[in-house]
């Protein structure tokens, strides 16, 4: 059972899933909320339809999900005056606030994955995690949004700047 690389993916799933939600109790946010929001603070006033499409979920989950950060004042639709059935999502005040802290965790999930792992090591892993995904989107839905170049890692992974409490890079 180990080896079957389903039963590895469920585990690192449920663990960064586990993760998340602990960290993102305190604001009203669950990991289902996570990944809409990094993506609006990456890139603000995408539409609806795109943020959707980026994070290949239904549009119904979507709506939901804007629906539910909007409810906690950390984003806002705006509707496209040019045509009102485009909808683009940006931050509020509340979202700016703590988008530093969302983006952290992001860090600190980065920084569990590669503990220990040489920095080229990990590097090399992460970059043939990234074809084995592009291959599996390709086959089943057609297209992969992933873009195919190398992942570059973070500078602090690069460095070794990591310690071992597995606590942020030295400022």
């Amino acid at each position: 059972m180990m080896e079957n690389v389903n039963y590895l993916i469920n585990r690192l799933l449920t663990a960064r899933q586990v993760f998340l939600n602990s960290r993102l109790k305190p604001l009203g946010l669950s990991s289902s909320l996570f990944s809409f929001l990094v993506e609006i603070i990456q890139e603000e006033n995408l539409s609806q339809k795109e943020l959707s499409r980026r994070l290949q979920v239904d549009p119904a989950l979507a709506t939901r999900n804007i629906r539910r950060l909007s409810e906690l004042d950390y984003v806002e639709k705006v509707v496209d005056p040019s045509d009102r059935r485009l909808n683009y999502i940006r931050l509020t005040p509340g979202g700016r606030k703590i988008s530093k802290q969302i983006m952290e965790l992001n860090l600190d999930w980065y920084r569990i994955v590669s503990r220990n792992i040489e920095p080229h090591e990990f590097e090399k892993t992460v970059n043939v995690f990234k074809k084995v995904i592009i291959n599996v989107e390709t086959a089943v839905l057609g297209e992969s949004l992933i873009p195919s170049g190398p992942v570059k890692l973070p500078e602090f992974l690069k460095s070794g700047e990591q310690d071992e409490n597995n606590e942020s890079p030295k400022e």
